[in-house]
């Protein structure tokens, strides 16, 4: 999966993809950009490049005679006509200028928050949404072994305090899901349906009513791109190929551990890591939604898979694991 971006947007936005372009053509021993793409294209129409053992850059030259450019370390496709491969030519002979898109650029993350607050992607259908992860210890398997321990939630409804990042402690759940419950917007998280929604409700001790109640208004990326490709993909990997963000704990399994750790020692540093953990993985989530709601679409490989707002919106409803073979296990993979 990769970011598809024009030349106008990369030189908007924070990436290394101009640094890692340099970096391939100037290995070769070439001075300029265009004297190296003529060498390249001479024998063959299809190119990897490597930087040691991982793979750098992929070019292919397309029928209609573009470019297709992949950076396969910040996950960017970018299709060039001669317009804009004379656009990258002259950029990349002045490296101050690449330098300073690097620094002062916006990272993508960060571009599309912008746009939120422009009141550009704030609203779904005219309601405001929030979205929120939690983090829970268990003693076993299922919903019901999951013991709510913490969780972030950042909310449009009140821009005046937009990436304002809000903590739940387990003393203040009730309350959180009482404004979930009455919330007049969309909730939005990754795998929530499967997992945060029902984990929640249960800690609180609310029935299938109130599951509804909060399934019946999220928006759940996990089943959309599931619906779309077919494929269970972890937070972890959409987040690095959207948003160029990663996790900063391997799993909940370990944000887990470490919950225990803190609640049998009181090892305040155990604690901070899950908080950090959580916080984050609501960040990364934010930027993955607003991507999507953003551009509508996503790109594997040479497929652009297009969708609605509506069906971002209905997806869930209608999206069913047909391999689901491990009975109601399968949703902690994406976590």
């Amino acid at each position: 999966m990769y970011k598809r971006l024009d030349v106008d947007e990369l030189t908007q936005i924070n990436t290394d993809f101009f640094k890692n372009l340099h970096k391939m053509y100037t290995r070769k021993g070439h001075a300029f950009f265009k004297w190296f793409l003529r060498e390249v294209f001479e024998d063959s129409r299809s190119h990897y490049f490597w930087d040691g053992t991982r793979p750098l850059f992929r070019m292919q030259m397309l029928d209609d005679g573009t470019y297709r450019f992949v950076d396969e370390k910040d996950k960017i496709e970018c299709i060039l006509d001669d317009e804009g491969i004379n656009k990258i030519h002259n950029l990349l002979k002045n490296m101050r200028q690449v330098d300073k898109i690097s620094n002062d650029n916006l990272t993508i993350i960060e571009w599309l928050f912008s746009k939120c607050i422009k009141w550009e992607l704030q609203y779904i259908q005219d309601k405001p949404f929030v979205t929120y992860d939690i983090e829970t210890t268990y003693d076993g398997e299922g919903i019901s072994h999951q013991y709510f321990e913490m969780a972030y939630s950042v909310s449009t409804h009140d821009l005046s305090k937009w990436l304002v990042y809000n903590y739940i402690d387990n003393t203040s759940m009730h309350r959180y899901c009482d404004y979930l419950l009455e919330y007049p917007g969309w909730i939005v998280w990754y795998n929530q349906i499967r997992f945060d929604n029902p984990v929640l409700i249960h800690n609180c001790g609310y029935g299938q009513a109130e599951l509804d109640i909060l399934n019946m208004k999220s928006i759940d990326p996990f089943l959309l791109l599931y619906k779309l490709l077919r494929k269970r993909l972890k937070l972890t990997k959409v987040a690095e190929s959207l948003v160029s963000m990663g996790k900063t704990l391997d799993s909940g399994a370990e944000g887990s551990k470490l919950l225990n750790l803190y609640k049998r020692t009181g090892d305040k540093k155990a604690l901070s890591k899950v908080k950090k953990y959580c916080k984050n993985d609501v960040r990364i989530t934010l930027g993955i939604f607003l991507y999507l709601l953003d551009n509508k679409k996503i790109h594997i490989e040479w497929e652009s898979k297009e969708f609605t707002i509506e069906q971002m919106i209905q997806r869930w409803n209608s999206a069913k694991l047909d391999d689901n073979k491990d009975g109601n296990q399968w949703w902690f993979f994406a976590a």
